[in-house]
């Protein structure tokens, strides 16, 4: 029995551009899956049953639909240290969180998606931000949670500190103004990831994305329970889900970037993209 009778969702493969593409349906959005042939995590992804609840946060701000039964005996954004997240941020860690291999990769991706005239928000950055140094861009707005880290960040134009988790808000920033918001290996310490996703719906130009990348790793103690108690391809639909459950967002593409071909064990890294509406004609 193939791959597409064991899946409960309408799948559409389609080939461009040398690419292989799956078209997931029952998303509020087009969900595109890249190159699942490639990747069992993005194969087990396709299985998962998009969430059947309809576009409204606000029901829904402490628990995320569609999780496994295990996980919905917790608080899915509770964690085991909730003690405020500027104390814990507060010593600079000048390090990086994933290995050279996903940085390698990560960075390629921006380099071959972005264009330098883009206007880019760096979310929950610190003191790099993957970014091609060989490229400068119109203006890279960071923000994060400590001002030493991104003071030697050579990305940014402009740095903000400010904790989302208490104050989910970018009011200093105009609707429509940013090309791409990135957020690297960063989302599964939001414990308001909805109106933080709607606040990024905001000040996204039309046709805009919010690129978000993720690995294994984690500071274990400050990230939600959903998240430590699910296993990649549930990642993936976890983000997803944050995005079916904020309006405004015309597609989604979810990618694999890890690298299976090295003799040695690395870090994995999955994308997931989300695509502003574009405006009406």
């Amino acid at each position: 029995m193939s791959i597409l009778s064991n899946i409960h969702q309408k799948m559409l493969s389609k080939r461009k551009f040398g690419i292989s593409c799956h078209f997931v349906s029952n998303w509020a959005f087009d969900m595109h899956v890249v190159k699942p042939e490639q990747s069992v995590v993005l194969r087990e992804f396709i299985k998962i049953e998009p969430p059947t609840v309809s576009q409204s946060c606000s029901e829904h701000d402490l628990q995320i639909p569609g999780l496994p039964s295990w996980v919905n005996k917790t608080n899915h954004f509770g964690r085991q240290d909730n003690s405020m997240d500027s104390n814990f941020y507060d010593f600079p860690r000048l390090v990086t969180h994933i290995d050279d291999t996903a940085t390698a990769s990560l960075t390629q991706f921006y380099a071959q998606t972005i264009s330098p005239e883009s206007v880019l928000l760096d979310l929950c950055t610190s003191w790099v931000s993957h970014l091609p140094y060989s490229t400068k861009y119109s203006k890279v707005v960071g923000v994060g949670m400590n001002s030493k880290e991104m003071e030697l960040n050579k990305s940014l134009t402009e740095y903000h500190v400010l904790d989302l988790n208490t104050t989910p808000s970018l009011s200093f920033l105009p609707d429509g103004v940013c090309d791409h918001v990135l957020c690297c290996v960063s989302v599964d310490y939001l414990i308001q990831p909805y109106k933080v996703f709607t606040e990024i719906n905001r000040i996204l130009k039309p046709g805009g994305t919010f690129i978000i990348s993720f690995s294994n790793r984690c500071f274990f103690t400050k990230a939600i329970f959903a998240w430590l108690m699910t296993n990649d391809p549930y990642h993936l639909y976890i983000v997803s889900t944050y995005f079916h459950l904020t309006s405004g967002w015309s597609k989604v593409t979810v990618r694999d970037l890890s690298n299976y071909t090295s003799n040695q064990l690395t870090d994995p890294l999955y994308l997931v993209e989300g695509t502003k509406e574009a405006n009406p004609l």
